[in-house]
């Protein structure tokens, strides 16, 4: 069973559920964000897999993602797919898997790795485990 590790620094603000967008001007902040997050996964994968997209190619995985956040608060994983599905789309885009559909991407509840203060949090590394099943 394979498995691969890729890390990348966070780009811009985790986004959540909770702080959907409400007015345009929020709306294409929202996607500028969204591809920071994107752009940056997908470099962090072909670096880690190198070679061309046919070398990358992985099977079925289960996938996932590690995020540094600060405080101790209560947080509801399922929140954060706002920032998860750019790093999937990422992979794709990146030729790990043909297709973000359940027969290739088994995603997994995002884990929070709880750092003391804001700024450290933010120099923090986002850590995406592919796990091959």
């Amino acid at each position: 069973m394979m498995e691969v590790i890729i890390e990348f620094d966070i780009p811009d603000e985790i986004m959540t559920l909770n702080k959907l967008p409400g007015t345009r001007w929020a709306a294409k902040k929202h996607r500028a964000r969204k591809n920071e997050w994107l752009n940056a996964a997908y470099y962090a994968a072909v670096a880690a897999l190198p070679g061309g997209p046919s070398k990358r190619r992985m099977g079925p995985c289960e996938v996932w993602v590690s995020l540094p956040v600060w405080g101790q608060r209560t947080r509801d994983p399922g929140n954060f797919t706002l920032t998860t599905k750019p790093i999937v789309d990422a992979l794709v885009l990146a030729g790990v898997f043909p297709d973000d559909g359940p027969e290739w991407v088994d995603e997994k509840p995002v884990a929070f790795r709880v750092i003391k203060n804001r700024e450290e949090a933010m120099k923090g590394k986002v850590i995406v485990r592919l796990v091959e099943r």
